[in-house]
């Protein structure tokens, strides 16, 4: 028991206060005299090595007794207990200061520190470590681990102190800079000759500037660097402030940098990659509207006057062949749209144009196309509405004729006898309501097997020379692009010898009625004076002819730009329909020369081209329409009773 500190005797006094001091610090304390007895100790050594306290009731105790009991409890081990003993007490006469970490009961981990005094005294002190060692043991772990994830992603690790001018270079930054892979520390001038040049070194002076008075958030450039070996490489380097003080004083920078010279090469060879494809496809799409008006032109010709001497009084004989001239050229024509659909949807230049349509009419239209075609092959045909199936909805009327057109086309080449049917209904797709078209015949029917190739392009289900269908296997491969682009999907249902059902499904997207517009009627036509700029004798003939048809007789021709410039300016003219590539003055310069001189009348493009862009370049050059060839007479009617009824000039849909 202590004495009171207010005890007259400075002596007790000053023994109670170092008792009270021995016992309450943090450390486990034993000291021992000349001999090896105990002079102190403290609850903590007793609590650290787990010790009884009667051991340390005894009025002489010594090392060498609690040695016997740590060696007996098996605290030093196997072996001779006089032994472990003996060599305990040898080290604590060595008279070197020492100290180790030894195992405590339970696991923990202890320090022992021994200190000789000069007096022949020895103290030991005992401290738990077991936390501490810990920490470090993570610690060491994770700079491994990110040392190794630095050198595995190619980053190398920096980090700048603005205070002392001094920025360390992790080994992995060493490794990248061609260096050998060893951390140094070193002044931001001695970095300076890894720059290439003094504008690349003011450049990075400056964002490190901005980075240490916050003016940004983070720094991330790309730079040319000089490696030890003196090769010029491209790195990217990205830092940011890691702290700062009470003033905003930037006090510690971290930042990576890493080798991006293979990206860089990567993103040359990629750009010139795609320069090469660019080039390529720009090639590809010239040549296709060079084509499509070299065959469409002739062609343009071919069924143009074939249905003009259709509708004369002709010989039966002579009639059935002028039919069967329409129809082989109508085939060559089908099979040139396909080729072109295919390259325009391949390139991803397929663009739909929605507006308002009367799906009942052309649904009757055309089912009207195809019932001649099934009385003439003796079979039955039958076209049926719903009566849920809206009359006005929107979608791309001619995209979805084009579809059934293939799909019926099909059902009537495959089916000799028996019948053939288009059904409209609704249905749902997706949560929507949508339409569905069904396309059904008792024909020759498909082999399971064989229908996964009817959707692949270029692909049929007999590819032999001797096959008895013909056609480019592209046609259904379009349509179900198509469709999928409208939203839905094409989906098929057949049997060997039991027929087939293709349903084409869309999304539903009803419209208000459109108003009803006015055509003009034959005497009305007549009066019209229409401006006829084409350069191709047969197709001025054939586009002369299709008007007269139509009921207009007042046709000007011009065969160029330059002319009918000329010509517009000396007479006004109701309407002029423009063919597109002309020798002198195309019909692209010839438009926008019209609309500079503040002429108004509605231009109809009449073009054979067909790639992704040659409406928007109708429009962009000042064309109100566009109207491709072979002209269809009553798609030609229409587009002029349209334009010649309007009051204002713009462009149908816009």
């Amino acid at each position: 028991m202590l004495v009171p500190f207010n005890s007259t005797d400075p002596l007790i006094e000053r023994n109670n206060l170092l008792e009270l001091v021995i016992e309450n610090i943090p450390a486990g304390l034993i000291v021992l005299d000349e001999q090896l007895r105990v002079v102190a100790s403290n609850s903590r050594l007793r609590e650290l090595l787990q010790l009884p306290r009667e051991l340390f009731a005894q009025a002489r105790l010594t090392l060498h007794t609690v040695a016997r009991y740590l060696a007996e409890r098996g605290d030093y081990g196997p072996g001779n207990v006089e032994d472990l003993v003996a060599q305990r007490i040898a080290l604590a006469q060595s008279g070197t200061s020492f100290r180790r970490e030894r195992n405590a009961p339970g696991g923990r981990l202890l320090e022992l520190r021994v200190t000789y005094l000069d007096n022949g005294w020895v103290v030991q002190t005992y401290q738990d470590v077991t936390e501490e060692r810990a920490a470090e043991a993570r610690l060491r772990a994770s700079e491994e681990r990110l040392e190794v994830a630095l050198q595995a992603s190619g980053l190398g690790l920096w980090e700048f102190t603005p205070g002392d001018d001094r920025v360390y270079l992790s080994a992995s930054w060493q490794q990248i800079m061609g260096f050998p892979a060893r951390a140094r520390t070193v002044s931001s001038r001695e970095l300076l000759p890894l720059a290439v040049d003094e504008a690349s070194a003011a450049a990075m002076r400056a964002g490190l500037v901005d980075l240490l008075k916050g003016r940004i958030a983070q720094l991330c450039f790309e730079h040319e660097g000089i490696r030890a070996n003196g090769t010029r490489v491209w790195f990217q380097t990205e830092a940011q402030v890691a702290g700062r003080d009470l003033d905003g004083r930037a006090l510690r920078v971290v930042g990576t940098t890493k080798n991006i010279a293979e990206r860089k090469r990567e993103e040359k060879a990629l750009k010139a990659a795609a320069e090469a494809a660019e080039s390529a496809s720009r090639a590809k799409a010239e040549f296709l509207a060079t084509m499509s008006h070299e065959i469409r032109t002739p062609l343009n010709g071919v069924i143009g006057l074939s249905r003009v001497l259709e509708q004369s009084a002709l010989p039966e004989r002579e009639a059935g062949y002028v039919r069967l001239i329409n129809s082989c050229a109508n085939s060559l024509l089908g099979m040139v749209n396909d080729v072109l659909d295919f390259s325009k949807i391949e390139a991803g230049q397929m663009v739909l144009e929605p507006s308002e349509c009367d799906l009942h009419a052309l649904v009757r239209e055309t089912g009207d196309v195809f019932a001649d075609r099934a009385r003439s092959k003796g079979i039955d045909f039958a076209v049926e509405l719903a009566p849920e199936v809206p009359r006005w909805v929107t979608l791309d009327a001619n995209r979805l004729r084009q579809i059934l057109m293939n799909l019926l086309g099909n059902a009537m080449k495959f089916t000799a006898a028996g019948s053939c049917s288009l059904r409209v209904g609704t249905g749902m797709l997706a949560r929507q309501r949508s339409l569905q078209f069904a396309v059904t015949d008792t024909g020759i029917g498909i082999p399971p097997e064989d229908q996964a190739k009817l959707f692949k392009r270029f692909s049929q289900v007999d590819a032999s020379s001797t096959r008895r269908f013909q056609g480019s296997g592209l046609g259904l491969a379009i349509s179900r692009d198509l469709a999928q682009l409208m939203g839905g999907d094409i989906r098929l249902s057949s049997a060997t010898g039991a027929g087939s059902t293709f349903t084409l499904e869309i999304p539903l997207v009803e419209a208000a009625a459109a108003a009803p517009q006015a055509a003009d009627t034959a005497a009305a036509a007549s009066t019209r004076a229409l401006l006829l700029v084409e350069d191709n004798p047969i197709n001025q003939l054939v586009a002369q002819a299709l008007l007269e048809k139509l009921g207009y007789s007042d046709v000007t021709v011009a065969e160029h730009g330059e002319e009918a410039l000329r010509l517009a300016q000396e007479r006004a003219f109701d309407l002029v329909l423009m063919d597109c590539q002309m020798p002198v003055m195309d019909g692209f310069e010839a438009t926008r020369r019209m609309r500079e001189q503040g002429m108004h009348m509605p231009i109809v493009a009449l073009t054979a081209g067909a790639v992704s862009n040659d409406r928007e370049r109708c429009l962009e050059s000042g064309m109100n329409d566009y109207v491709a060839k072979p002209i269809d007479a009553g798609l030609l009617g229409g587009v002029l009773s349209f334009w010649l009824a309007s009051t204002s000039f713009g462009t149908r849909g816009g």
